[in-house]
């Protein structure tokens, strides 16, 4: 039967065909690496094309790339070039993480996982394609590179899963498929039929019904699986195992599981595998089957092919490894293990102890406030404890002395005084020269005066009276006075000397009105001549007397210098805790230590990380208080991690 070797550049380009090339090999396996060996002829002109990392198929199945292996010569002395190729899924262990990766949980089930995890390639040479499972474990990874972070992924399943891998386009696709273990048998192999050889191979040293499973972590801060099988830490095989094999405990640790729900389902899953002694069948059978397919040894029990391999030449050779279970994933890690380094790398950290002190004065209106940090990285809080020790208030200074409050009084008997006599003076001020000064100059305008109410002024009127002419006789005149219309004339001489006597009154009437007055602009103007003022002092004493009296002091009491040292005040006797504020108890005493893990619980009961907390002692008196807390936890080196 011929076969078709193809060789491909680094661009997965066809370059060549390898007509020559013999002992082509090919080995599959189940959720692990597929392989292919072959040699070529050293004197095979096509040895040019078969360099590092470039790509070969054979018969347009998977897809390997390539790796010179060695050279030698064989039995007909005819020297040749070995290659041996592993399945381009191991592109994935060239692709690294250098950090730290957490992630999945709630809101990121299995495929959101997978999909992160083969975004990381610097190439997309691999997408995901079909994924059966929804899971949603919280995975972390540290210094890891792809291929063992992807295929940790299903491992915590308590399901049967296999890996199926497309090679034929590119980019290349990869599916995680539920694996169906009640599906019919591909092939039925029977002794005198189709069988051509049989050998069975039980495990009894990996037989376990009883499993321990840690995680990550070291001493009392190691995960395991107390919290989800009631504080035992470990889970049992069911009653008919136990009864069939007994107890066979086993310890499982694997550092790379750092939540509990993902080691526990995966202990469940190791539990299922070893429960029964895995048995290994080498069976040589007339047929063609792929890795993964179930295969019924009549007479025996339903077996799963775990390995093929292929010989090919003009008549190929088959060979099938098969197990009454699908897949060991005890042998999975191991088979993985040395390859991708899965434990070396992994993060751990160490259990860590520290203290904070605090030192102060405080009453019973003002607490000593205490604050400490719990690290994102402590991934177990083990304990928190607080020393507390109280005692009288501490001062560092006083004065020398102080005196109680006193008065003092002096007398006096009082006296009397006067000052020095004088002579008397005459003083005279500086003379003036004189000077013209203005008044500041007035614009002018019109002031109406306030109204006046109409009245009325009376004399007395002409009344009849007598007209005498003085030295010519006299003239009587007699009638009306003169007033209306009563016209008339007199007609007399008048002598030369003589005189009137009359005697009258005038009526007058005076309207309401109001007087306008108007001030023109104008300034006034005035002078004062040089001149000088005289005064006298005439000569004279002052006297005055003081009598008896006293005068009264009181002086505070007061302090004086200042004095250094250490003076005590106060006798507290009890204290009051809190923790961000909220009442935790109290203790009577001066001196106590306290657990104070349970009150830094939120209230899901836990602790939260890269947290504050502030713990305060309020005494109930003056009071010098020392605190210690003391924080014991396990810290992995998870900072500056993705999450």
């Amino acid at each position: 039967m011929m076969h078709k070797l193809e060789i491909y550049n680094i661009d997965r380009e066809p370059v060549a065909v390898l007509q020559n090339a013999f002992d082509v090999q090919e080995e599959q396996n189940v959720n692990a690496l597929w392989y292919l060996d072959f040699k070529l002829p050293a004197s095979d002109s096509k040895n040019e094309f078969c360099l590092p990392y470039r790509y070969v198929r054979i018969d347009s199945g998977e897809l390997y790339r390539l790796f010179p292996s060695g050279y030698g010569i064989d039995t007909d002395d005819m020297p040749y070039n070995s290659y041996h190729c592993e399945h381009v899924l191991a592109n994935l262990l060239d692709k690294t993480m250098p950090g730290i990766v957490q992630i999945g949980g709630y809101y990121q089930d299995t495929r959101t996982v997978l999909e992160y995890l083969l975004s990381k390639q610097d190439t997309q040479d691999w997408v995901l394609d079909k994924c059966d499972f929804n899971r949603k474990f919280e995975y972390g990874f540290e210094k890891e590179n792809l291929l063992a972070a992807i295929f940790s992924i299903p491992r915590c399943f308590n399901a049967e899963y296999i890996w199926r891998t497309d090679t034929s386009k590119y980019p290349w696709k990869l599916s995680l498929l539920n694996f169906d273990t009640n599906a019919e048998p591909k092939l039925h192999v029977r002794y005198g039929y189709n069988r051509l050889s049989y050998d069975q191979e039980p495990d009894y040293e990996n037989h376990v019904t009883k499993l321990y499973a840690y995680g990550s972590g070291e001493g009392v801060n190691q995960l395991n699986i107390k919290s989800m099988t009631d504080g035992k830490g470990y889970i049992l095989a069911d009653a008919a195992h136990i009864a069939k094999y007994g107890i066979r405990e086993r310890i499982w640790v694997d550092r790379r599981y750092d939540n509990v729900e993902a080691l526990y389902g995966a202990a469940q899953r190791m539990l299922q595998e070893l429960q029964d002694p895995v048995v290994t069948y080498s069976c040589g059978f007339i047929g063609d089957i792929d890795v993964g397919d179930m295969v019924d040894i009549i007479g025996h029990e339903t077996t799963y092919v775990t390995k093929k391999k292929i010989s090919y030449g003009d008549i190929d050779d088959v060979s099938y490894e098969l197990a009454n279970k699908r897949v060991s994933i005890a042998q999975t890690i191991a088979d993985l293990s040395d390859r991708q380094r899965i434990e070396t790398t992994y993060s751990q950290g160490a259990t860590n102890i520290y203290a904070i002190a605090y030192v102060d004065n405080a009453d019973s209106k003002n607490a000593l406030d205490c604050q400490f940090y719990i690290p994102a990285g402590m991934r177990f809080v083990n304990k928190v404890v607080a020393k507390i020790t109280m005692e009288s208030f501490r001062a560092y200074s006083a004065t020398v002395s102080t005196t109680d409050q006193e008065s003092y009084t002096s007398a006096s008997g009082g006296a009397s005084s006067s000052t020095s006599s004088s002579g008397g003076a005459s003083s005279s001020t500086s003379s003036s020269g004189g000077y013209s000064s203005r008044s500041t100059s007035s614009g002018g305008g019109t002031t109406e005066s306030s109204t006046s109410n109409k009245s009325a002024v009376s004399t007395s009127g002409i009344s009849r009276k007598n007209v005498t002419a003085t030295n010519s006789g006299v003239y009587n005149v007699t009638g009306s006075a003169l007033k209306g219309d009563n016209k008339h004339t007199h007609s007399y001489t008048t002598p030369t000397k003589h005189t009137h006597d009359m005697q009258h009154t005038h009526d007058m009437s005076i309207s309401s009105h109001t007087h306008d007055v108007t001030f023109p602009s104008h300034r006034h103007t005035f002078e004062t001549p040089s001149h000088s003022h005289q005064f006298s002092v005439p000569s004279h004493t002052h006297s005055f007397s003081v009598p008896d009296h006293t005068h009264t002091v009181t002086i505070p009491g007061h302090k004086h210098t200042v004095e250094p040292g250490i003076f005590r005040f106060g006798y507290p006797n009890a204290m009051y805790f809190s923790v961000n504020g909220a009442s935790r108890g109290s203790f009577a005493g001066s001196s106590t230590e306290i657990d104070i893990t349970d009150w830094l619980l939120n209230a899901d009961g836990n602790i939260n990380r890269g947290s504050w907390y502030t713990f305060s002692v309020r005494p109930n008196a003056l009071a010098h208080i020392s605190v210690v807390i003391t924080i014991l936890g396990f810290i992995q080196s998870m900072e500056g991690g993705t999450y």
